[in-house]
């Protein structure tokens, strides 16, 4: 849409060049000045005028379809049905994980992303799932914590099925450090014990252990230091970090890394795997 814009943006913004040479083809036409000019300099004012108001009615317009959509939008999430948990007491024994069967498809989609897959994952061992752009290592993952439901199969940890699981057992067995990470705008310490009761060694302790003493050591407030535009801002490979320290701190026994050095510069990637071996440490681990 830029050429068409741009091309509406010039003419309408110089209508009135186009009266000042109708202007001097009168004068040179014998047409008398001083009656010209009052009219002439009525529309050269008046015309930009008008200008603004259409762009003004124009970007009204935009607005009210923008606010539509983000309506369209909230409306969207507030009417999307919630997973059904199940209320069993179900407690997980091991941490095995096994895919039987397994197909999916995204809603809305009838193409499967996933076709059959059979696995077992041992409880303590670490699993690498290699494989180009699009494959569905991500998909695989995320149907571990029940981020969508398979379309057919089952996926089992301890050999209980996740849908007999209730939601807190269940993540309550897992932690996730994703590629694209995501840190509320609040204090440091509020960030690593997000949803957690732990107390103030073991927050020390996870920010040790993911590498990020360095980062809470450059501001004057330690971990007191809130992030975003009322505080600090921080680099993709910092903020992996922190999300390390977070899944650290929550020592869950099945750990779901999706790409967790994706941002990381050399340096911080270096870090990074430092942290990631006192993570993996004893845990289930899917990268």
């Amino acid at each position: 849409m830029r050429v068409p814009m741009t091309l509406f943006t010039t003419f309408i913004n110089s209508i009135f060049i186009f009266i000042i040479g109708a202007m001097i083809l009168l004068i040179l036409n014998g047409f008398n000045l001083g009656k010209l000019m009052p009219d002439f300099l009525f529309y050269v004012i008046f015309t930009p005028i008008i200008a603004v108001t259409t762009n003004k009615i124009m970007f009204a317009s935009e607005n009210t379809m923008l606010a539509q959509d983000g309506v369209n939008r909230i409306e969207g999430i507030i009417n999307e049905k919630p997973f059904s948990y199940s209320k069993s007491t179900n407690k997980i024994i091991n941490n095995d994980i096994e895919f039987e069967h397994v197909s999916f498809s995204y809603p809305g989609s009838s193409n499967e992303v996933l076709h059959d897959i059979n696995l077992k994952i041992k409880s303590g061992t670490t699993v690498a799932f290699v494989g180009k752009s699009g494959g569905g290592k991500s998909t695989l993952v995320s149907l571990i914590p029940r981020f969508y439901d398979v379309t057919k199969g089952n996926i089992k940890i301890g050999g209980i099925n996740v849908k007999d699981l209730s939601e807190k057992e269940l993540m309550n067995k897992i932690s996730f450090v994703f590629q694209d990470c995501r840190l509320l705008k609040k204090s440091f310490r509020d960030n690593i014990k997000m949803g957690l009761q732990v107390s103030e060694d073991k927050i020390i302790e996870a920010v040790d252990k993911a590498q990020c003493s360095e980062i809470i050591k450059k501001f004057d407030l330690g971990l007191e230091t809130k992030i975003g535009s009322q505080g600090v801002y921080l680099s993709g490979g910092e903020t992996q970090r922190l999300t390390l320290a977070r899944a650290i701190a929550k020592n869950a026994p099945i750990l779901l890394l999706d790409e967790a050095t994706a941002y990381a510069d050399s340096d911080n990637e270096i870090l990074m795997q430092k942290a990631i071996m006192e993570l993996t440490n004893n845990k289930t681990t899917i990268m």
